[in-house]
Protein backbone atom coordinates (compact mmCIF):
# COMPACT_ATOMS: atom_id res chain seq x y z
CA UNK A 1 0.00 0.00 0.00
CA UNK A 2 2.66 2.04 0.82
CA UNK A 3 5.25 0.97 -1.46
CA UNK A 4 6.75 3.27 -4.12
CA UNK A 5 4.86 2.87 -7.30
CA UNK A 6 1.98 0.77 -5.71
CA UNK A 7 -0.78 3.47 -7.36
CA UNK A 8 0.67 3.32 -10.47
CA UNK A 9 0.84 -0.65 -10.65
CA UNK A 10 -3.09 -0.87 -9.42
CA UNK A 11 -4.18 1.42 -11.68
CA UNK A 12 -2.96 -0.32 -14.61
CA UNK A 13 -4.20 -3.35 -13.20
CA UNK A 14 -7.28 -1.59 -12.82
CA UNK A 15 -7.49 -0.71 -16.38
CA UNK A 16 -6.49 -4.34 -17.48
CA UNK A 17 -9.12 -5.79 -15.52
CA UNK A 18 -11.73 -3.36 -16.56
CA UNK A 19 -10.89 -3.59 -20.34
CA UNK A 20 -10.81 -7.19 -20.00
CA UNK A 21 -14.49 -7.14 -18.10
CA UNK A 22 -15.85 -4.77 -20.83
CA UNK A 23 -14.91 -6.52 -23.83
CA UNK A 24 -15.45 -10.08 -22.63
CA UNK A 25 -19.02 -10.41 -23.94
CA UNK A 26 -19.14 -12.76 -20.71
CA UNK A 27 -23.10 -12.69 -20.03
CA UNK A 28 -22.33 -13.85 -16.16
CA UNK A 29 -21.57 -12.42 -13.10
CA UNK A 30 -17.82 -11.29 -12.26
CA UNK A 31 -17.06 -10.38 -8.59
CA UNK A 32 -14.14 -8.20 -7.74
CA UNK A 33 -12.68 -7.14 -4.31
CA UNK A 34 -10.94 -4.03 -4.12
CA UNK A 35 -10.47 -0.98 -1.09
CA UNK A 36 -11.94 2.45 -2.53
CA UNK A 37 -11.36 5.38 -0.75
CA UNK A 38 -13.71 8.46 -0.59
CA UNK A 39 -12.20 10.85 -2.68
CA UNK A 40 -11.40 11.67 -6.55
CA UNK A 41 -9.07 8.19 -6.51
CA UNK A 42 -12.31 6.70 -5.01
CA UNK A 43 -14.65 7.92 -7.55
CA UNK A 44 -12.36 6.97 -10.41
CA UNK A 45 -12.27 3.62 -9.78
CA UNK A 46 -15.96 3.27 -9.13
CA UNK A 47 -17.01 4.62 -12.27
CA UNK A 48 -14.30 2.18 -13.90
CA UNK A 49 -15.93 -0.98 -12.65
CA UNK A 50 -19.75 0.70 -13.48
CA UNK A 51 -18.12 1.80 -17.01
CA UNK A 52 -17.09 -1.78 -17.56
CA UNK A 53 -19.85 -3.38 -16.49
CA UNK A 54 -22.30 -1.37 -18.78
CA UNK A 55 -19.62 -2.41 -21.60
CA UNK A 56 -20.44 -5.70 -21.04
CA UNK A 57 -24.40 -5.45 -20.68
CA UNK A 58 -23.63 -6.97 -17.13
CA UNK A 59 -25.71 -4.89 -14.17
CA UNK A 60 -23.17 -3.54 -11.34
CA UNK A 61 -24.15 -3.63 -8.09
CA UNK A 62 -21.52 -1.94 -5.29
CA UNK A 63 -21.07 -4.21 -2.53
CA UNK A 64 -19.63 -3.16 1.09
CA UNK A 65 -18.26 -5.64 3.28
CA UNK A 66 -17.74 -4.73 6.96
CA UNK A 67 -16.09 -7.09 9.65
CA UNK A 68 -15.29 -6.56 13.00
CA UNK A 69 -11.04 -6.28 13.48
CA UNK A 70 -10.68 -9.52 15.32
CA UNK A 71 -12.79 -11.84 13.32
CA UNK A 72 -10.90 -10.05 10.28
CA UNK A 73 -7.43 -10.81 11.63
CA UNK A 74 -8.82 -14.30 12.75
CA UNK A 75 -10.03 -14.79 8.91
CA UNK A 76 -6.25 -13.61 7.76
CA UNK A 77 -5.08 -17.10 8.77
CA UNK A 78 -7.50 -19.32 7.24
CA UNK A 79 -6.12 -22.19 5.32
CA UNK A 80 -5.33 -21.21 1.12
CA UNK A 81 -5.98 -17.23 1.77
CA UNK A 82 -1.79 -16.97 0.29
CA UNK A 83 -2.29 -19.33 -2.16
CA UNK A 84 -5.53 -17.61 -3.69
CA UNK A 85 -3.34 -14.01 -3.27
CA UNK A 86 -5.54 -13.21 -0.53
CA UNK A 87 -4.05 -10.82 1.95
CA UNK A 88 -2.40 -12.46 4.73
CA UNK A 89 -0.21 -9.48 6.52
CA UNK A 90 -1.96 -8.28 9.92
CA UNK A 91 0.17 -5.07 8.93
CA UNK A 92 -1.61 -4.54 5.88
CA UNK A 93 -4.72 -5.39 7.30
CA UNK A 94 -4.65 -2.88 9.94
CA UNK A 95 -3.48 -0.02 7.42
CA UNK A 96 -6.67 -0.57 5.16
CA UNK A 97 -8.28 -0.44 8.53
CA UNK A 98 -7.59 2.66 9.54
CA UNK A 99 -9.19 4.20 6.53
CA UNK A 100 -12.08 6.11 7.96
CA UNK A 101 -13.68 7.32 4.21
CA UNK A 102 -14.37 4.18 2.24
CA UNK A 103 -16.04 4.81 -0.53
CA UNK A 104 -19.68 5.23 -0.71
CA UNK A 105 -21.75 5.05 -3.96
CA UNK A 106 -24.48 7.43 -5.15
CA UNK A 107 -27.57 7.07 -3.10
CA UNK A 108 -29.53 6.16 -6.52
CA UNK A 109 -26.63 3.20 -7.28
CA UNK A 110 -27.40 -0.56 -6.41
CA UNK A 111 -25.90 -1.33 -3.67
CA UNK A 112 -25.43 -3.75 -0.87
CA UNK A 113 -23.81 -3.96 2.52
CA UNK A 114 -23.16 -6.64 4.72
CA UNK A 115 -21.69 -6.78 7.88
CA UNK A 116 -19.95 -10.58 7.56
CA UNK A 117 -18.52 -10.71 11.31
CA UNK A 118 -20.69 -13.42 12.10
CA UNK A 119 -22.81 -13.90 8.94
CA UNK A 120 -22.33 -17.76 7.79
CA UNK A 121 -20.85 -17.35 4.29
CA UNK A 122 -23.91 -19.36 2.83
CA UNK A 123 -26.22 -16.23 3.90
CA UNK A 124 -23.79 -14.07 2.68
CA UNK A 125 -23.72 -16.07 -0.57
CA UNK A 126 -27.70 -15.78 -0.40
CA UNK A 127 -27.60 -12.23 0.21
CA UNK A 128 -25.10 -11.49 -2.92
CA UNK A 129 -27.06 -14.01 -5.39
CA UNK A 130 -30.43 -12.23 -4.19
CA UNK A 131 -28.98 -8.47 -5.11
CA UNK A 132 -26.75 -9.42 -8.32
Amino acid sequence: IGSPGWSRVRDRTLDAVWDEIGDSGHKGRFVATNVVTQDHRGSLQFDGWRQAALRAGLNFTWVTLVCDREENLRRLKAPGRKERGSLVAPSVLEDLRKIEDLFEPAPNSRQLSLNITRLPVDQAVAALQSSV
